[in-house]
């Protein structure tokens, strides 16, 4: 943005070659400034969104161009894609317990959401959301060992707030609610004589 005393057309020529996109001539008007920065700031708005759309679109380009071809990837970029995979797993087995989307993921790692589900769909074989449920289910099964932590709030310490839906995603999970499967894990460690918090 100029601020200049000079009305010479020049300087705005210079200005607008430079990429300005305001020109205010002294004595300048307060309204006028804060009208120009105004617009510097939508300007710079458009801008970032441009480049993250531009970098999302580079990447499904490039996912886009390699399966169109038929071509493998290269040895080096296949070993950075599983590189990312496996970020992705040891942040859901680290972070299981707090709300987590791929979105999020996404722009922690610096990726495109889309382009980073497809990916993880086509390294993993799963969603990223099965992908986080399953690891849930496993832990929420480790802590249904112990008697003395109710099953809401094992759904709450796997990341689930609302126990009836951990509920009927566990279901869905092993075939059995949690107080179910509780009661058959103390059964089958009492028919082979032991305990379940033995060490």
């Amino acid at each position: 943005m100029f601020i200049t005393a000079y009305h010479q057309l020049d300087y705005a020529m210079t200005a607008i070659k430079l990429g300005a996109v305001g020109f205010v001539l002294k004595p300048t008007d307060p309204d006028e400034i804060m009208l120009a920065c105004r617009k510097a700031k939508q300007v710079i708005q458009e801008d970032r969104q441009r480049n993250e759309l531009e970098l999302g679109l580079r990447h499904q380009l490039k996912e886009y161009s390699f399966t169109l071809q038929g071509m493998l990837l290269p040895e080096g970029e296949i070993s950075k894609l599983n590189e990312v995979i496996a970020q992705i797993i040891e942040y859901i087995e680290l972070n299981y317990m707090q709300e987590m989307t791929i979105t999020k993921v996404a722009d922690m790692l610096h990726y495109h959401p889309d382009y980073l589900s497809r990916l993880f769909k086509k390294e993993t074989g799963e969603n990223f959301s099965d992908t986080l449920t399953r690891i849930r289910m496993q832990k929420a099964v480790d802590m249904l060992a112990d008697p003395q932590v109710k099953v809401f709030e094992i759904a709450s310490r796997v990341g689930i707030r609302d126990s009836r839906y951990f509920g009927q995603m566990f279901k869905k999970h092993y075939g059995q609610t949690p107080n179910d499967f509780r009661k058959q894990l103390f059964i089958r460690h009492a028919e082979l004589g032991g305990h379940l918090n033995d060490t």
